[in-house]
């Protein structure tokens, strides 16, 4: 058995959590310590929505109840999620 001097180590990739999830109100965005890019909140009809952030926190109070996906862009790498609203 060889070993291959030219392999390349795998790193693990960034997880992406939303809590809480369900969420009213605002959601904290969390990738385990990496840098977050960008992130965008798309519908159940595959629209981007324009969803305030602050940092790591994003503003979902005037968002309906209902599905979205939360993408984000980390390390040139694209991570997405399922976030639940339950706004009244």
């Amino acid at each position: 058995m060889s070993v291959d001097e030219h392999s390349i180590a795998a790193s693990p990739l960034p997880t992406l959590r939303l809590l809480p999830n369900p969420a009213t109100g605002s959601v904290r965005v969390e990738t385990g310590g990496a840098e977050i890019a960008t992130v965008n909140v798309v519908d159940i009809l595959g629209k981007v929505l324009d969803v305030p952030r602050s940092g790591a926190t994003l503003d979902t109070s005037m968002l309906p109840a209902g599905m979205y996906v939360v993408m984000a862009r980390v390390n040139n790498a694209v991570m997405s999620a399922m976030l639940m609203i339950c706004n009244p």
